[in-house]
């Protein structure tokens, strides 16, 4: 009996240890090793850094500019209380 706790105390430390310090390091090298194989398949996108701003799409201002667009109508409401 006394065996067969040991085994399970030493089966609990080695799995602590296993998903305390090696889990996130195979984690890791999975999402990068998976992120660089995406890359390579699609050599088209571009890699941005964290923190850069691009501009896809400039809009044209017309003749009298964005003020005349029709955003929608005013919906007036009443909270109904409970």
């Amino acid at each position: 009996m006394l065996r067969f706790i040991l085994w399970i105390l030493i089966f609990y430390v080695l799995f602590r240890v296993l998903v305390r310090y090696v889990f996130p390091f195979l984690v890791s090298y999975f999402l990068k090793s998976s992120q660089n194989k995406f890359y390579r398949q699609n050599p088209n996108i571009n890699k941005k850094k964290e923190g850069e701003v691009s501009i896809d799409h400039v809009p044209e201002k017309g003749k009298k500019g964005n003020k005349d667009k029709k955003l929608g109508e005013y919906v007036d409401y009443e909270e109904e209380e409970e």
